[in-house]
């Protein structure tokens, strides 16, 4: 008893003849184990020592790559807002300045994809006086000047730039929208150096300092 453990306690349900074929029952399986390999253990022991070694570097792994993929989503959040901002400032930048160009018009950039900024464009829509909202693609060459140059004003003030180069930027518009062209760029050159190239005496006449280029003798 001591050596087998504790016997079941005998009941009418069990009978000599099921206890032998259990009994044989459970040699044979005994016998199917066999031969023992008695350096089991000793395997065992180097198996779960080299499988502790590559699971403690699984779970390494696995918290890096959590720590890489936290950080991925950290930038992805911080480049959104940051875009965002600069969208929203920008484009309310923009109205105002197209609407000192081109007073009673109106104009604002619209995301393509809301939803996800950075898998769609930015559209403009610009709408001079008197005409409806229309695209870029239908506005004549002196409608398109203004809205540029609403766009490039509109930046400045959200990320300035030292100084501006503006190669005959007046070409296409009629003399009031030189003149109002040429008040603006007065007062963004409060913040920055404009260098205009100008053929245009509206514009010529604002600049703080002129300098003329003339051709002489057989064209030169």
């Amino acid at each position: 008893s001591k050596e087998y453990g504790s016997l079941p306690p005998v009941t009418d349900e069990l009978s000599e003849p099921e206890l032998n074929t259990e009994i044989v029952e459970v040699t044979k399986n005994k016998k199917s184990l066999e031969p023992v390999n008695l350096k089991a253990i000793e395997q065992f022991d180097t198996v779960k020592e080299r499988f502790d070694e590559i699971d403690m570097r699984r779970q390494t792994i696995q918290r890096e790559r959590k720590s890489i993929l936290d950080a991925i989503d950290k930038i992805e959040l911080e480049k959104t807002r940051t875009f965002m901002k600069a969208y929203h400032e920008i484009n309310r930048e923009f109205s105002r300045i197209f609407q000192k160009l081109s007073p009673g018009g109106s104009a604002k950039m619209i995301l393509d994809r809301p939803d996800k900024p950075f898998e769609g464009g930015v559209s403009i829509e610009a709408r001079p006086r008197g005409k409806k909202i229309s695209s870029l693609e239908i506005l004549s060459g002196g409608e398109k000047t203004l809205v540029a140059l609403s766009f490039i004003f509109a930046v400045q003030e959200f990320y300035p730039a030292p100084f501006y180069v503006l190669d005959e930027v007046d070409a296409q518009l009629d003399g009031p929208n030189v003149h109002r062209t040429s008040v603006v760029i007065q007062e963004f050159s409060k913040q920055a150096q404009f260098l205009v190239i100008s053929h245009r005496e509206e514009n010529i006449v604002n600049a703080d300092r002129i300098y003329g280029v003339s051709m002489q003798q057989s064209g030169i």
